[in-house]
């Protein structure tokens, strides 16, 4: 009878360690984790925050300035052009650092005099789908989940 308990535990062990294991797995980039990779994931983060403000109406309009998401996203945005891409060859024509101009264009209008509206935040978020269009077809999914939809 021990025996047999023992034995399920033991099975029960492994097949615990086994499932984390497989977890783990799915969590790894399989061309790894660049400086743009870890940027964009950041930027997608702080830009679902501010969507979330914007469609619940808790942007205190006066105090843009003390909004740390947005004073993120100006701070980060200048760092695309920047950070190591995982593909090197990304940043060998001017095309990406053309895409990366038009972003930085579109958050500044986004910001800028305090006219946050649907219309300045979703052309934004075309933006960047545009440059994916080119680059990276495989985020473009999450990035349409940043869209605000009337």
């Amino acid at each position: 009878m021990f025996n047999r308990i023992f034995l399920i535990s033991v099975l029960i062990l492994l097949n615990s360690c086994i499932e984390k294991d497989k977890k783990i797995v799915k969590q790894l980039n399989p061309n790894g984790d660049s400086e743009l990779a870890l940027l964009m994931r950041e930027l997608y983060d702080q830009t679902l925050i501010i969507k979330s403000e914007i469609v619940t109406s808790n942007i205190n309009f006066n105090n843009l300035e003390k909004f740390k998401y947005f004073d993120n996203l100006l701070k980060n945005r200048i760092y695309l052009d920047q950070a190591s891409p995982t593909d090197k060859s990304l940043k060998k024509t001017n095309t990406y650092s053309d895409f990366t101009k038009k972003y930085n264009y579109s958050v500044a209008k986004f910001i800028d005099n305090k006219n946050i509206s649907k219309e300045s935040y979703n052309n934004m978020i075309n933006e960047c789908i545009l440059c994916h269009n080119q680059f990276c077809l495989g985020a473009i999914k999450k990035i349409q989940t940043l869209r605000i939809n009337d």
